[in-house]
C-alpha cells in the first residue's frame, strides 16, 4: 500500500542475461502471508497488497523456471585449457564488441556456440574468447 504509486518497484542485478538479485522498495512478504493487518497500524509502511505481490510471485516463479536451463549452462566457469593455447591453422576466434550497454548478457553462449561448432564441424575451435573495445583495439586487420 503506497498513496499513489500503481506500478512495481523492482531492481536487479544481473549475472550474464538473468537476475540473480532481485530487490523490491516495497514489501512483499507480507502479501504472500496473506497478513497484512499489522501493518495497515504502521503509518509509513510501504508493502504490496496480497493480490498484486501474489502476481508478482507468480511471475517471479516462472521467470526462474522458464530459464533454468539457461541458468546451469551460464553458471558453468568457461575453462581454458592447454589445448586451446595452440593456434590451429583454421582457428575459429569468437569476438565480441564491447559498448557502453550491456554487451556480455549471455557470457555462457559463446562457450555453447563454440562447443557447437566444435562438435558438428571439421573447424578446429579454439575456446578463447576476445572482447574488442573499438576506442582501444585495431579493427583494420
Amino acid at each position: 500500500k503506497n498513496k499513489g504509486a500503481t506500478k512495481p518497484f523492482l531492481e536487479g542485478i544481473y549475472i550474464g542475461s538473468r537476475i540473480g538479485v532481485l530487490v523490491s522498495k516495497y514489501g512483499l512478504g507480507c502479501g504472500w502471508n496473506r497478513d497484512t493487518t499489522r501493518l495497515d497500524k504502521l503509518p509509513k509502511a510501504v508493502y504490496y497488497d496480497v493480490k498484486s505481490a501474489n502476481q508478482i510471485g507468480l511471475n517471479l516463479a516462472a521467470y526462474i523456471v522458464g530459464y533454468a536451463e539457461v541458468g546451469l549452462l551460464e553458471g558453468q566457469p568457461e575453462v581454458f585449457g592447454a589445448a586451446d593455447e595452440k593456434r590451429p591453422t583454421d582457428e575459429f576466434v569468437f569476438a565480441q564488441l564491447k559498448h557502453e550497454g550491456a554487451w556480455n548478457v549471455h557470457p555462457g553462449g559463446a562457450t555453447a556456440l563454440l562447443m557447437k561448432l566444435r562438435r558438428y564441424t571439421a573447424v578446429r575451435v579454439n575456446l578463447k574468447r576476445v572482447a574488442v573495445d573499438p576506442q582501444e583495439d585495431d579493427l583494420s586487420s
